[in-house]
């Protein structure tokens, strides 16, 4: 797992996300991206990339992490 947010992920997570980022926007600050690893999606199969606003929010979604098997992933 790449993470480069400073965000302590609960190691039971590690082995589901690939990356966890932030970037700079002008408009918005700082986002906060999430992808997950191979065989894992983000809340539903098929969501394997979120952003979200706030430390907080990317948390949750880190927490709806799940098994995934859509075609990416098989």
């Amino acid at each position: 797992m790449k993470n480069t947010t400073g965000i302590k992920v609960p190691k039971k997570y590690h082995k589901m996300i690939d990356c966890l980022e932030t970037e700079l926007q002008d408009d918005s600050g700082i986002v906060y991206w999430l992808c997950t690893a191979k065989g894992y999606a983000i809340g539903y199969e098929g969501i394997h990339v979120m952003s979200e606003l706030t430390k907080r929010e990317i948390l949750a979604d880190i927490k709806t992490i799940v098994p995934c098997n859509c075609k990416d992933c098989i």
